[in-house]
């Protein structure tokens, strides 16, 4: 493990700079990732979805159209059938030509004399006749052309009158009258208003086969060659694009029934894709924004946090150098506040501890002066006391120990061997006089003995004289008569001979009791002698019992004295330890 593990904080900071970096790159790559990703997804769909609407919308002109196309075909087909051209009624022909001009677009209308051209009757403009009340050589020569197809109603191609305007040629044949048709001049820029109207966000314009513009907005452009090939439109419907000036303009398109003509629907690149130009933008403005916050991020929240870090780590630095006074501040809220919080409360949990280190230091060394004090002491006080137990032992038994105040034990050891060198003297001394008394004793049962063997050795005389007399008696037993007188005084010497005899034999039964109450009593003096000597033995034991006491209580100081260096070099530990926790921790 790292002694010093707050050595490497500036690598942990460089390498959360690094990591937080890292992040803001990812954070940034992926939102651009998913912005590219949103912005490609999107803008094909909006591209579809812009050429999908531009190609209904063309199809939905188209179909106004191509309905204006069937209706105008209907009613020019209906109308040579009424009665008035059926009776050639002039005045009622011209009312119907007139109601006919009333129609949408319709600039004229006229019953024309095919074959010479001449105008049978008319209404609305006369711009298309000439003086002599003919059509003019344009509009006949359209005419014409359009007569030659053998349908009942015919549209002619767009020219332009000679007054100038866009026109087109509406034919009906009169049905009975190969040579009579029913013309209607069809005026291009009223039929554009009418169909186009002025859509201010599409531009529509209505080419014919060849590629000329037959309707639009603009009226200039009437009768123009259309800047879109007719192969580009060829098909019923779709989209193209058109560039013109550097401007992309984008195309929808759709055929117009069974006339020859398209109609197209135009709107610049930039307006139609304009939502995804929106879109891009905001996505681009997102990872701007995104890029900015993160940049703002870092210099405030990351170099905040590195600051804070570093305010940290120059904490951690002094308080391992041992400066826990400096307290360990700061008015953040979030988890490095609490972690600067939970590090001064560290630092006032170990300088505490390290305070009660070295109070219980102070205290061990304390102790240890006391406890070294205090055996020695003990070493003194017991090498006194064994110097007088050693005098007591070698027949001193005038020697006493000395009370110790400082020791509650040895002063309790002293007391005890004090008391027990009191009985064993008083003992000694009453043995002494028991010996005395024994000795005393046993001279008076000797003299005793020597009275009553001296009375033995009288009696044994005695008897034998006796039996020696008897023995005399035995042989003189024939002269007994004759010796009567002698018997008779010996008879009275034998008497008083046996009372001498039962005399001195008493005397001996006395002796020989007072000798055996002597020999109990010493025999008794010596039981007490034997016990007051095993009690001696048993005190002696218990004394030895009590040095050998004295020795575990020295051994017990010198092991307290141990515990008390052991608990000093614990609390040395334990503070090295806690210093150790701390730079683990941190």
């Amino acid at each position: 493990m790292d002694p010093n593990p707050w050595a490497g904080m500036p690598v942990v900071r460089r390498s959360y700079a690094l990591r937080f970096l890292a992040a803001l790159v990812v954070i940034v790559v992926i939102v651009g990732l998913f912005g590219g990703s949103i912005y490609a997804q999107t803008g094909t769909e909006l591209r579809s979805d812009v050429e999908s609407q531009l190609v209904t919308d063309a199809q939905q002109d188209a179909d106004r159209l191509e309905i204006w196309f069937r209706s105008t075909e209907r009613y020019l087909g209906s109308l040579p059938r009424s009665v008035a051209f059926r009776n050639d009624d002039r005045v009622a022909i011209t009312d119907a030509l007139h109601r006919m001009t009333d129609r949408s677009a319709f600039d004229g209308a006229y019953y024309v004399d095919s074959e010479t051209g001449e105008v049978q009757a008319n209404a609305g403009t006369n711009a298309v006749l000439t003086d002599d009340g003919r059509l003019s050589d344009v509009v006949a020569d359209r005419l014409s052309t359009a007569t030659e197809d053998g349908s009942q109603v015919v549209f002619s191609e767009a020219f332009e009158t000679a007054a100038g305007r866009p026109a087109m040629l509406a034919v009906s044949r009169v049905p009975g009258e190969s040579d009579r048709v029913v013309v209607g001049v069809v005026d291009l820029e009223s039929l554009s208003r009418y169909m186009i109207g002025t859509d201010e966000t599409d531009e529509v314009i209505v080419t014919d086969g060849n590629g000329t513009v037959v309707l639009a907005e603009d009226r200039s452009l009437l009768l123009a060659d259309d800047a879109i090939e007719p192969a580009d439109i060829a098909n019923e419907t779709g989209t193209t694009s058109l560039t013109e000036g550097g401007d992309e303009t984008v195309v929808g398109y759709a055929a117009v029934g069974t006339e020859d003509w398209t109609l197209t629907t135009r709107v610049p690149a930039s307006q139609a894709y304009s939502l995804q130009s929106t879109i891009s933008n905001w996505i681009l403005a997102m990872l701007a924004v995104t890029f900015g916050g993160m940049v703002v991020l870092g210099l405030t929240v990351g170099r905040n946090t590195a600051g804070e870090l570093r305010t940290l780590s120059d904490r951690a630095a002094a308080i391992e150098d041992g400066d826990l006074d400096e307290p360990v501040e700061s008015s953040r809220h979030d988890e490095l506040g609490d972690l600067h919080r939970s590090i001064d409360r560290m630092r006032r949990s170990l300088r505490q501890r390290l305070e009660e280190a070295e109070t219980a230091r102070a205290e061990a060394e304390r102790a240890r002066a006391e406890s070294e004090r205090f055996s020695r002491h003990l070493e003194r006080t017991a090498d006194e006391y064994g110097e007088t137990m050693r005098a007591c032992a070698d027949g001193d038994l005038t020697r006493r120990l000395e009370t110790d105040a400082d020791s509650e034990a040895m002063d309790t050891v002293a007391a005890a061997f004090n008391a027990m060198m009191d009985d064993i003297e008083e003992t000694v001394a009453a043995t002494r006089a028991f010996a005395d008394a024994v000795d005393g004793a046993a001279e008076s049962t000797a003299d005793g003995v020597v009275d009553v063997r001296s009375a033995s050795e009288q009696v044994t005389t005695s008897v034998q004289q006796i039996a020696d007399g008897a023995e005399q008696q035995s042989d003189q037993l024939a002269a007994i008569n004759d010796e009567i007188d002698d018997l008779s005084t010996t008879t009275e010497e034998i008497a008083a001979m046996s009372s001498q005899v039962a005399t001195l034999a008493e005397r001996t039964a006395t002796a020989s009791a007072d000798a055996r109450e002597s020999a109990r009593r010493a025999i008794e003096g010596m039981n007490a002698i034997e016990r007051e000597a095993d009690d001696a033995v048993a005190e002696v034991t218990r004394l030895e019992a009590e040095i050998e006491a004295i020795d575990d209580l020295l051994e017990f100081i010198g092991d307290v004295t141990d515990e008390t260096n052991m608990l000093a070099l614990n609390a040395s530990i334990e503070a090295a330890r806690s210093t150790s926790t701390l730079s683990l921790i941190h």
